[in-house]
């Protein structure tokens, strides 16, 4: 089923354009920006966005709740409808104009992931997938990239930049995946990445320690698109909406890349 075919996969991607143009229409003032924690910081049009978007998703399933990353009070609880949301997904990006943010959104119904969106507004691309259908970048269907070797592999990652102090390890890693692939990306966006692995676009991505509006979206996108995601120990993700390390990768890169991290937990 095309995403056109889906009022609702339609409905979610006319909201994500329109919040779109909340980012691209603004720019960061110093006196926007609030800091949560060591080097964890939101802005005004994190907000903006949010609130916009959850009086949209509301509309488009009435009576569904919203886990979002800028919500003081979150009920992680998918027992009705229930959307995920990242309202600007490279926040940092963000303040320093490096113009490579998205918003990330995933819908859990009956309690199951059912559908994720990752939309950048910057390239006007957007991302959608409903589980165990396929995913899409706009209207064409996409795959994980058949890239059979590591050696040939360009892999992302992201370095846990709010928790320093298992750094050295988080570089090691780096410097193995390095010396093993073809190439290494540090994007600043974990779910432009994980969109970045579903359509081809990288082999792999990887990071320590993400929240559930970081990797909800693009896990749904990875799979649906053919690919694995598991947690940091390589086993299956049980659970969308805990905190957790990442490691998606096309079926053929992911044993070799979580070896490789694997001699560094």
């Amino acid at each position: 089923m095309r995403p056109d075919n889906d009022d609702l996969m339609k409905l979610t991607g006319s909201a994500l354009r329109e919040a779109g143009r909340i980012i691209l229409s603004s720019s960061v003032a110093r006196d926007q920006i609030e800091k949560k924690g060591e080097k964890n910081y939101v802005t005004e049009i994190d907000y903006r966005v949010q609130e916009y978007l959850a009086i949209r998703l509301e509309n488009i399933i009435p009576g569904s709740h919203l886990i979002a990353e800028e919500s003081e009070k979150n009920l992680f609880s998918v027992d009705s409808p229930s959307w995920i949301l990242d309202p600007v997904d490279g926040t940092t990006n963000l303040i320093y104009d490096l113009r490579f943010s998205a918003i990330s959104l995933a819908l859990f119904l009956e309690g199951k992931p059912a559908y994720g969106f990752i939309y950048n507004p910057y390239l006007d691309e957007l991302f959608q997938a409903k589980a165990g259908v396929g995913a899409w970048l706009e209207q064409e269907q996409i795959k994980v990239a058949e890239t059979s070797e590591i050696s040939q592999a360009l892999i992302g990652f992201g370095t846990n930049p709010y928790d320093r102090e298992n750094s050295d390890q988080t570089f090691a890693m780096i410097r193995d995946v390095f010396t093993a692939s073809m190439e290494i990306r540090r994007s600043g966006s974990a779910a432009l990445d994980m969109a970045y692995v579903a359509c081809g676009r990288l082999n792999g991505f990887f990071e320590q320690m993400l929240q559930p509006w970081d990797f909800a979206a693009g896990s749904i996108l990875v799979e649906a698109a053919g690919g694995i995601v598991s947690g940091w120990d390589g086993s299956s993700l049980k659970n969308l909406l805990e905190p957790s390390g990442i490691i998606a990768a096309s079926a053929n890169i992911f044993q070799p890349l979580n070896q490789i991290l694997d001699k560094h937990r």
